[in-house]
């Protein structure tokens, strides 16, 4: 058996606190979204003194950390995983401050996040007192933007007071954020009856683009009958700001251009455009939504073996073109309309709805 003519690296992140105190230890853990076996290398770039030969997932320093010699120094920690076809991953660089004072120690949950613009952001702190000897008390965390970055543009359009907040944890709605766009966030943590004892650390986000979707409303297939009109629905569009194109400016829920095609096969011929009884062509429009009454599909032939073969083709601002078919069956026959929505389902290329297993349906 030959592996793969061009092997996919893992893609790897390092969840842990980015600053620690003469007392703490460390734990950094290598998150990897992979079934396979992987191989983990850690080191320090900057560094010669500070080295590990550990192989896994975690990487562990005592209390103290005696591997990090100087106080007040941004180590740079560099992971890779290599998987069991050679493949490596590039390397993720993770800089810890070791302070020379006692500090709290902050670790976030999660330690990253990927997410799109019209999810709600969540995100939490965890702060541990220093095991050096000092008076415990209540902290104070103060959340801001310190840093954004989509493309070569470095100002956000949205609203970014939401990122200046106070709490341990951060709450941003949907809708406010830029698709395409990394947010840099940090807290500071300081002590509130000694502020000297403080720290600081940095959660990076980011929006992804959503992919136009191009999808006729009905399932993986249509029943239609000539007792009651037939509804083709391709207005199911992703928001236009969620492609991550600042220039498109078009509205939620339109397309740039949209094109309806029928075909028909039969005894292997193919049937493109479809056409009536009178042999004239079927006018489908450029609408998102199409309507064919009643005397339309009177007009057209009943299927049997083989069923109407419907198309829409989308384009959307900067986004990569999408088209999408459904199969259309139609009976002279009264038969029922039936139909499946779930307001949290996620719509999937063949035309089914995926579902979490608490949703509604």
């Amino acid at each position: 058996m030959q592996g793969p003519a061009f092997a996919v690296a893992p893609l790897v992140s390092i969840e842990g606190t980015s600053a620690i105190d003469p007392c703490a230890g460390l734990e950094l853990r290598a998150i990897v979204d992979s079934p396979r076996l992987l191989v983990f290398r850690w080191s320090c770039r900057n560094d010669d003194t500070f080295s590990s030969r550990i192989t896994g997932a975690v990487l562990l320093l005592a209390q103290g950390t005696k591997e990090m010699t100087l106080l007040e120094k941004a180590y740079e920690i560099v992971v890779t995983a290599t998987d069991f076809l050679g493949a490596t991953s590039d390397q993720v660089v993770f800089p810890i401050l070791k302070m020379s004072s006692a500090a709290p120690k902050l670790t976030f949950m999660p330690s990253t996040l990927k997410i799109f613009r019209d999810q709600t952001v969540m995100v939490k702190v965890v702060a541990e007192f220093s095991e050096c000897t000092i008076e415990k008390g209540s902290l104070v965390f103060e959340w801001n933007l310190v840093s954004y970055l989509r493309g070569t543009v470095t100002k956000s359009t949205g609203n970014v007071s939401v990122f200046v907040a106070t709490g341990s944890q951060l709450w941003v709605p949907g809708g406010v954020l830029d698709a395409g766009g990394t947010y840099t966030m940090a807290v500071n943590t300081y002590m509130y009856n000694d502020p000297s004892k403080s720290s600081a650390s940095t959660f990076r986000m980011q929006i992804k683009k959503r992919d136009l979707v191009a999808s006729i409303g009905g399932g993986a297939a249509i029943s239609a009958s000539t007792r009651r009109d037939l509804v083709l629905d391709a207005s199911d569009l992703p928001d236009a700001s969620d492609s991550g194109d600042p220039n498109f400016a078009g509205e939620s829920g339109q397309a740039d251009d949209l094109h309806w095609s029928c075909s028909m096969t039969e005894d292997g011929q193919v049937f493109n455009p479809c056409r009536t009884k009178a042999d004239a062509q079927l006018d489908l429009g450029a609408q998102a939504i199409v309507t064919l009454g009643i005397n339309d599909l009177t007009a057209m032939y009943s299927t049997a073996a083989y069923a109407y073969i419907f198309k829409v083709e989308v384009t959307k601002g900067s986004m990569m073109s999408q088209s999408f078919t459904m199969p259309v069956t139609l009976t002279e026959a009264a038969i029922p309309a039936v139909s499946i929505a779930s307001d949290s389902s996620q719509r999937l290329l063949n035309g089914g709805i995926k579902i979490n297993a608490q949703d509604q349906l």
